[in-house]
């Protein structure tokens, strides 16, 4: 019940795609992270279990894919300078005689 209840709320926050949302996913993930680390503290055996289902989470996301879809809006005007990224790596340099 409380895995289909997680899912319901995730479901709902992807839609919004606002910051509420995204507060949503990062209180169920370390809500989540809790548990199982409460489960293997209280069953050490279950740590093999566990890891066999992370593998099978991973494979079910598309290729090249460790979050899901980010989607960025951003806005500049006159001067301002601003660099934006959903995940990966990312070197910016800003100043003059900087590539931009």
């Amino acid at each position: 019940m409380r895995l289909d209840r997680t899912r319901a709320e995730l479901t709902q926050a992807a839609a919004a795609g606002d910051e509420e949302g995204r507060q949503i996913v990062v209180r169920q993930s370390a809500a989540w992270t809790t548990r199982f680390g409460d489960l293997l503290e209280t069953s050490p055996e279950q740590e093999a279990p566990m890891r066999e289902l992370l593998g099978f989470l991973r494979e079910q996301l598309p290729s090249g894919t460790a979050a899901g879809t980010v989607t960025v809006h951003a806005t500049a005007s006159e001067q301002a300078q601003h660099a934006v990224q959903g995940q990966g790596t990312q070197h910016n340099s800003f100043g003059p005689g900087q590539p931009r």
